[in-house]
């Protein structure tokens, strides 16, 4: 619930941020270091990885994690 009501494009990102939540879990592991959905969730709506109404593409996984 932390995160539930933020923006991830024009909704939020509880029930579309499964993509933006993923990459921050893997890349904060990798990293040791924290890296919030919210940010992923931004470059995700930046970079063309989000579409209204379905959340990430399985694209936004590989492509942010060797970003």
């Amino acid at each position: 619930m932390r995160y539930y009501f933020q923006k991830y494009g024009e909704e939020k990102i509880g029930p579309t941020g499964c993509g933006p939540f993923s990459c921050a879990i893997v890349a904060s592991t990798l990293l040791e270091k924290e890296i919030c959905p919210v940010s992923v969730a931004k470059w995700s709506v930046e970079y063309g990885f989000y579409e209204y109404q379905h959340g990430s593409y399985h694209s936004l996984i590989p492509k942010y994690l060797t970003y």
